[in-house]
């Protein structure tokens, strides 16, 4: 996911963009979901056991909402995940390459001290993923 995130970086995809995007995603997965559920095979996979929710305090609840409370917690983790790395990866340089300003990039290069500023040209990274500014720029 970092690697997907920093692809993200490199198109300058803004992270306030994440929730409107997750919930238009749970909401077209909601109706596509209620057409799934309706078929028998799925009910009965995904039925939980009257007695052990009782014993556990749990309600019952029907198979399309367990299966839509699962998309939306798998894609709010992806998400996230995303929105830390773009955070992480966006850096002065990226950010300069993105709005496509010679002098901006000057300007960020011109901050660095002298022997990181190759490196900042060419390697971002986060986690255990690396993106070439320069290549992006290319």
């Amino acid at each position: 996911l970092s690697g997907l995130g920093l692809r993200h970086v490199g198109y300058g995809v803004p992270i306030e963009l994440f929730a409107p995007f997750t919930d238009s995603c749970v909401i077209v997965m909601k109706r596509l979901i209620s057409d799934v559920a309706k078929d028998e095979t799925v009910k009965r996979s995904l039925k939980v056991d009257a007695a052990t929710t009782k014993a556990q305090g749990l309600q019952e609840t029907d198979a399309s909402d367990l299966m839509l409370e699962g998309f939306r917690w798998s894609i709010g983790l992806v998400s996230r995940v995303l929105m830390r790395t773009i955070t992480e990866g966006s850096t002065a340089v990226m950010q300069s390459i993105n709005q496509d300003d010679a002098n901006l990039l000057k300007k960020s290069l011109g901050e660095a001290p002298r022997g990181e500023r190759s490196n900042l040209l060419l390697r971002v990274t986060v986690g255990s993923q690396c993106i070439s500014p320069l290549y992006w720029a290319l």
